[in-house]
């Protein structure tokens, strides 16, 4: 299993933190699963579940929402 960690630009450029687990079985196989995590959930709360998903031959992607997890700014407007 092969994991990567990712920036995907969202449309207007804002980048998303994203993670991509390969299973190394892509060309025979060809699964992909997306993981939507739940508002204001993590993506790597997912992480389990995204390898085992990997190890049974399935390509993984999450991602954090913007403002949640690795896609949060330092600091976000009307914060502190």
């Amino acid at each position: 299993m092969n994991v990567e960690k990712l920036k995907v630009p969202a449309t207007d450029g804002y980048l998303l933190a994203a993670t991509l687990y390969r299973s190394g079985q892509e060309e025979k196989i060809g699964r992909f699963v997306l993981i939507n995590s739940a508002m204001g959930v993590k993506r790597r709360y997912y992480n389990s579940y995204a390898r085992f998903l990997s190890e049974n031959g399935f390509t993984v992607l999450t991602f954090d929402y913007r403002g949640i997890g690795d896609s949060r700014p330092r600091s976000l407007p009307g914060k502190v």
